[in-house]
C-alpha cells in the first residue's frame, strides 16, 4: 500500500485522508516531519497564503500566513523532490 504524508493535525486533514484512502493509499498525518521519511509521496493541502517573505517580498495583502508551517512544508517538499518521490500541491 502506498503511503502519502500530510504535515498537520489529523482533525484538520480528514477530507484529504478520506480521499487518499478511497484510492487505496494510506494517509500518514503528523506534525512530526520525520514520520514522512518512509512515505512514498507528499501531499501539500491548500490553505492560507504563503508568506511573501519566503520569496523575498513584503506582505502587501496576503492573509492567514503561518511562517512556521511554510518553513516545514517547504523543507518537506525539498526532501521529497531530492529523493525522487512525488509531491502533490493543492
Amino acid at each position: 500500500m502506498k503511503r502519502v504524508f500530510l504535515f498537520g493535525d489529523r482533525e484538520k486533514r480528514t477530507n484529504y485522508a478520506a480521499a487518499l484512502e478511497a484510492y487505496g493509499m494510506e494517509a500518514v498525518i503528523s506534525l512530526n516531519a520525520a514520520e514522512g521519511e518512509d512515505c512514498h509521496g507528499l501531499l501539500l493541502p491548500g490553505g492560507a497564503d504563503l508568506d511573501p517573505l519566503q520569496y523575498g517580498q513584503q506582505n502587501q495583502g496576503s492573509r492567514g500566513n503561518d511562517p512556521d508551517l511554510d518553513r516545514a512544508q517547504l523543507a518537506l517538499a525539498r526532501q521529497f523532490v531530492e529523493s525522487g518521490r512525488p509531491v502533490l500541491g493543492i
